[in-house]
This record gives structure tokens, C-alpha cells and sequence, in this order.
């Protein structure tokens, strides 16, 4: 007689648009912390299929964040200490560059003659 195949234990996994299982088990962890997901998550897949359920089900307004993230650039543009994410070797460097910038520019300022009033 053959032996007929057992049934898996498990429901079967959900099919998401993206495979979270490609990132480190390190990443994952990170997402659990900082959403604070709950449950027994030691295993790596129970792990990724409780990242993908919080990803998808969770709502938000595009609008907000596509706004939140412009100004984000926004703001990185316009000034060098958004640092975000820059270690504090960058960090000394874009304090360098900026200082060497304001020197170059007030040395600039300074020899341009003055205009005189008549």
C-alpha cells in the first residue's frame, strides 16, 4: 500500500505583491521592534508572514506621505545637518566643507571693491 502524503500542519501562507522573505533576518527584526509586533516570532517565516500581514494591512494617507517625504528632501537640500542616518566621521566632514565654504566666501565678499555713492 502507498502511503498517502500528510497534510501540512499549517494554514496555508497568504500570496503578497512583495517577497519580504528577501530581507535579512536583521531587517526583519528591525520592522518587528519599531511596529512593536507581538506573537511567537522566532521562526524566520512566522517572522515574514507577520511583517507582510502588518505591511499590507496597514493604512495610510499617500497624500500625507508623499508630502512628509518631499519636504524631508526638501529640508536635506536646503540644510547639510539632516544627517540622518550619516555617521560622525560625515557628520565633522560636512562641518569641514561648510566652514571652508563660508571662508571662501567672505574672502570672495571681502575683495570685491565697494561701490562708492556719488
Amino acid at each position: 500500500m502507498e502511503k498517502s502524503p500528510e497534510k501540512s500542519q499549517t494554514a496555508p501562507k497568504k500570496k503578497y505583491p512583495l517577497d519580504f522573505g528577501k530581507l535579512t533576518l536583521g531587517s526583519l527584526r528591525r520592522y518587528q521592534a519599531k511596529f512593536k509586533l507581538e506573537g511567537d516570532l522566532k521562526d524566520k517565516d512566522r517572522l515574514i508572514e507577520a511583517v507582510s500581514e502588518h505591511f499590507f494591512n496597514t493604512k495610510m494617507d499617500c497624500n500625507r506621505v508623499i508630502r512628509k517625504f518631499l519636504q524631508i528632501k526638501k529640508d536635506e537640500r536646503q540644510d547639510d545637518s539632516h544627517y540622518l542616518r550619516k555617521s560622525v566621521r560625515n557628520k565633522e566632514k560636512l562641518e569641514r566643507n561648510q566652514q571652508a565654504r563660508n571662508e571662501k566666501y567672505n574672502i570672495y565678499v571681502a575683495s570685491k571693491p565697494k561701490p562708492t555713492l556719488q
